[in-house]
This record gives structure tokens, sequence and C-alpha cells, in this order.
């Protein structure tokens, strides 16, 4: 245990942080484009100062951004743990991003409607974007270009062989 590779990286290590927080900054950083997009849009239509549509287009970009990094950190997160890519994990998402959400509003009724109304509209979308996926997939299987884990998530632990090994390669050096 604790062994280094010749790059300094530890194959020993847990790799779910780095996975679900790589999904968290992707998830949040596409949502803060949308939100830039979004404010700035809203900002133009209601034909606001300068100053004030810029504040208020990078207030809405920040939110969305937030809002996206948590739904999608938390569905990668919930994933791996679970070691299963089903509508369960959309449902966790969007009841934690509705939580904050619904936090933000301040109230319990509204927290409660947030969580309800965030995990129900993240599971069906979830179920719909597998529906489609299924319909569409003799037509993905004939795209060359496409990675054939594209749409599947990466083991939870790609080290754990080797993990497994050195525990018992320590094992046995210390049974002697």
């Amino acid at each position: 245990m604790g062994e280094h590779t010749s790059d300094g990286h530890d194959p020993t290590a847990n790799e779910i942080p780095e996975s679900w927080a790589r999904a968290a900054l992707a998830g949040g950083g596409a949502s803060g484009l949308v939100g830039l997009v979004f404010g700035s849009s809203v900002a133009w239509w209601v034909h606001q100062p300068l100053s004030m549509a810029v504040k208020y287009t990078f207030t809405k970009g920040a939110r969305f951004a937030a809002f996206g990094a948590i739904l999608s950190g938390t569905h990668a997160f919930t994933a791996q743990t679970r070691q299963k890519d089903d509508f369960y994990n959309a449902a966790i998402a969007g009841a934690v991003t509705g939580l904050a959400l619904g936090i933000r509003g301040g109230t319990v009724p509204r927290i409660v409607f947030h969580t309800a109304a965030l995990s129900g509209l993240a599971a069906a979308t979830d179920v719909s974007y597998r529906q489609t996926i299924r319909a569409r997939e003799p037509t993905l299987q004939k795209d060359a270009r496409r990675d054939s884990e594209f749409y599947g998530w990466r083991p939870r632990d790609p080290y754990a062989a080797r993990f497994q090994e050195i525990q018992e390669r320590e094992a046995s050096a210390s049974a002697e």
C-alpha cells in the first residue's frame, strides 16, 4: 500500500473523487454557459442598463453553474457509489439539487416542492433519454466514430485488481 508509479501516481488511490469532481466541473461549466446566455438574453429583452445587465448576466451564470455542478456531480457520485447507472441516480441528483434550490428559497414548503419537482423532472428526463438512446442504438452501432464506452460509466476503481495484488503480496511478506 502507498506505492507510487514513476509519475508519482498512487495506483491504490480511490478514483471516485476525481471522476465525480470532473463530472461536476463539466456540468457546472456547461450550465454556467447556458446561464450566461440566458441572463444576457433576459437583460437584453427587458432593456436593462449595461451595469445592471452585466451583474444580472453573471449572477444567472453563477447560479446555473452551481446547480448544474450539484446535479452532475451528485448523479456521477451516486452512479459510481451504487455501481449502477439507472434513473434512480438522476432522481437522487434531482432531489439534492432541489434541496439546494429550496434551501435558497428559505421556507419548508419551497424546500419540499423543489426537492420533489426536480427529483421527478430529473428521473423523467433520464428515462426519456434512455428510451431515446435505446431507439437510436442501431444507428449508433453503425456510426464508426462512436466509442463503445461513450454512454457507459467507467469502473468505480480501475486499480482494484492491482490493489488486491498488493494486499496479497504484503500479507504474504508479513507472514514470512
